[in-house]
């Protein structure tokens, strides 16, 4: 169905198919497996830091310029391999004849009854005659690198903020819908054919409620601006978008096309049979090779690359369809999809590959295809702060990202791609988050040039090895979001995979745990591969705090560390394990008791599982009717309810399925169906974190 489609769509696709039939790329010139050959960093120049990111080349008060792209490119001349640019948030970002910018402008002016501002996006660039992605090309040749765009097919953020005009000064992060609401989505958005969450069993759509409560109450979940992949007509639209995009600028040095299924995850109704979603999937992705190679015939140019952005995780793959990745990387003319590399990504965060599926996925990977794992300019958020709903961005560390590339090189990596990587710049999505994320650096860019070199990753470069809990979507980590409970006389397991330096070990380490509440080291029992570690009196990191916010740390006292001898890690597989000392252990834990409230301006320190909106007279009113949907919940401990207009986003009650110690929040309101303590093992020791350093420099 899709190649019927574009071939009434792209004239040179139409010219050349006809000699390609479903054979691989028929072109004279580099082919893209050989383009690739060279490449060791991708880096995702995300667009972002062009209109929501204070930097040396952009005020983010001011519009997008000409100067701005060229300057973002610049950031990692000498550092990227390969640099891509993503127009493409549901709305094209570039001359579009398919979909025309001005066409796009005037229909969301006349259905929103805005008056085009002139605004300063990157979408409002191309509207004053600039062009965004070819300018982005130019400026990636003359710095030696290569242009790549990323396509993301089915993000969710489109439609999960108000519309507002394109000029719009909000101090909020809007994720400017004018870039991002498609009519292809308005116009479908009741389409059950669709849209992906009126495909559930029990259907969920968009509603108008979901930006502004109004006195109504509905949910809003993702899905309800989803796609669904089921959709020929879905499915047809993205494929011509990204044939235009190759037919356009394929001429101008455009090297490739990366497909992202990592923003979002969702692409079929749960009850769709796993031989659909991958015939539909391999069925898009070989429809995209041909007609990319068929442009590149047709031009006499150098054969374009094919890229995935995915999830090493196997259960995401599967939903996805995308589960058998011999096939995806075969060469159409033996069947498969002729995808060119794979990109393995966490939704958000910085995650090691011993903490996913990496080695499983890699181990059905084929022989010589090329792949990356990625890495960003976060690991996760520091302690909750009382003064805004979000907790401080913790970065990531130089040692950390040597020794991610490291790992991932061991695992059969060509490098390692970097996402989200210039957040250590201001930025922000609530004006409170400005502040708590103080002091701000520049990006790592000389750290992830260093990547490159595998006798500097081997010989000189601290080694830092990290487990910690995340809510990335489709991650599973072996540290549960509410922590590791260790008790009684039972050890709990966790495993890294460590890379020896040239010669091996040779300093005394340091294993560091992140508790809920303090104990004293001597009171757990910490093995590494056997080896009985010896407990430390300074808890502090080995490397110092580097450029990270104040607010990201944690107390010193949550803190515990051992010695780790140079002979206890090894290659591979190693394997930390902990218990309490003795039963006496228990007494240095003293959680309090969380009372059942309302507790004003105080927040739970868990994550929540539920959120309710509706819309009360007062806080008193809201906080009581919260109290009480906890209390018919049989999963909900404990409640917050949240007050409109105190800065942590729109009114709701969130209900915690884990009763977390109360901090606080002004704003927020809170309380325990029944008195209980706050640390729900009763006692236990609740870890959060695990830290492993391995010095290697001369500077220890």
């Amino acid at each position: 169905q899709i190649w019927c489609h574009l071939l009434t769509m792209f004239p040179v696709v139409v010219a050349t198919l006809a000699s390609l039939g479903h054979r691989d790329s028929m072109v004279t010139h580099t082919t893209a497996g050989q383009v690739m050959d060279s490449v060791e960093v991708l880096y995702n120049n995300d667009g972002e830091n062009l209109w929501a990111v204070q930097s040396p080349y952009h005020d983010r008060a001011t519009a997008v310029t000409e100067s701005d792209i060229r300057g973002s490119v610049n950031d990692v001349a000498g550092v990227a391999d390969v640099d891509l640019i993503c127009p493409f948030h549901n709305v094209p970002w570039w001359d579009s004849k398919l979909e025309p910018p001005s066409a796009h402008r005037n229909w969301y002016d006349s259905t929103f009854n805005f008056t085009w501002g002139s605004g300063g996006s990157q979408l409002d660039f191309v509207l004053k005659g600039g062009d965004f992605i070819g300018v982005f090309a130019n400026q990636s040749k003359q710095t030696g690198q290569i242009p790549f765009v990323a396509f993301r097919l089915n993000d969710g953020q489109m439609c999960s903020h108000p519309p507002v005009p394109d000029n719009d000064t909000s101090p909020i992060n809007n994720d400017h819908q004018f870039d991002r609401m498609s009519q292809f989505w308005w116009e479908h958005r009741s389409n059950k054919s669709v849209i992906l969450g009126l495909q559930q069993s029990t259907p969920v759509g968009w509603q108008p409620c979901c930006w502004g409560w109004g006195g109504r109450n509905c949910s809003c979940p993702t899905s309800g601006c989803e796609l669904s992949w089921l959709s020929s007509t879905v499915r047809n639209r993205i494929a011509a978008l990204v044939g235009e995009v190759a037919q356009l600028y394929a001429a101008r040095g455009l090297g490739g096309i990366e497909l992202d299924f990592q923003r979002g995850l969702d692409y079929f109704p749960p009850n769709t049979p796993t031989s659909t979603r991958r015939a539909i999937m391999h069925d898009f992705l070989r429809s995209i090779r041909v007609q990319m190679d068929a442009v590149s015939t047709a031009l006499g140019v150098d054969q374009m690359a094919l890229g995935l952005r995915l999830t090493p995780t196997w259960s995401v793959l599967q939903s996805q369809g995308l589960d058998e990745i011999a096939t995806l990387v075969a060469p159409v003319a033996k069947g498969g999809d002729g995808i060119t590399y794979l990109n393995w990504a966490i939704f958000f965060y910085a995650i090691q590959p011993f903490d996913t599926e990496f080695a499983s996925v890699v181990a059905a990977t084929p022989t010589g295809t090329p792949y990356f794992y990625e890495v960003s300019s976060w690991v996760g958020t520091g302690p909750q702060v009382a003064s805004c709903s979000r907790g401080p961005k913790v970065r990531i560390t130089k040692e950390e990202l040597y020794t991610t590339a490291l790992i991932a090189r061991a695992y059969g990596a060509h490098g390692v791609s970097a996402f989200n990587f210039i957040y250590t710049r201001p930025f922000y999505d609530f004006p409170c988050e400005f502040e708590i994320n103080m002091p701000y650096s520049e990006p790592l860019f000389g750290a992830l040039g260093a990547t490159k070199n595998e006798t500097f990753l081997h010989c000189c470069a601290d080694q830092f090895y990290r487990l910690s809990p995340t809510s990335d979507p489709g991650y599973n980590g072996q540290i549960p979001a509410g922590g590791l409970v260790v008790g009684g006389t039972s050890p709990k397991s966790l495993h890294l995979f460590a890379t020896p330096p040239t010669g091996g070990w040779q300093k005394v380490g340091q294993l560091r745990l992140l508790t809920k509440v303090p104990i004293h080291p001597n009171d757990l029992r910490v093995e590494l591969n056997g080896h009985v570690l010896s407990p430390r009196s300074n808890s502090s990191s080995l490397y110092g705090d580097g450029s990270q916010a104040k607010l990201a740390l944690w107390n010193a006292s949550l803190w515990a560390a051992w010695d780790v001898p140079s002979t206890a890690p090894k290659l591979g597989n190693n394997t930390v394990t902990v218990s309490l000392q003795n039963a006496s252990a228990a007494a240095f834990i003293s959680p309090p008791m969380v009372p059942r409230g309302p507790l004003n301006n105080t927040n739970l320190g868990s994550s929540a599982y539920l959120h309710t909106y509706k819309h009360f007279s007062n806080a008193t009113e809201g906080a009581l009717a919260c109290q009480s949907e906890c209390d018919s919940d049989e999963h909900c401990t404990g409640y917050t309810y949240v007050v409109p207009n105190t800065g942590h986003g729109d009114e709701r009650c969130c209900h915690h399925a884990d009763l977390g110690c109360p901090v606080p929040s002004v704003g927020c309101v809170s309380g325990s169906k029944i008195p209980l303590p706050c640390d729900p093992s009763g006692g236990d020791v609740s870890i959060l974190k695990l830290e492993l350093s391995l010095p290697v420099s001369s500077n220890f």
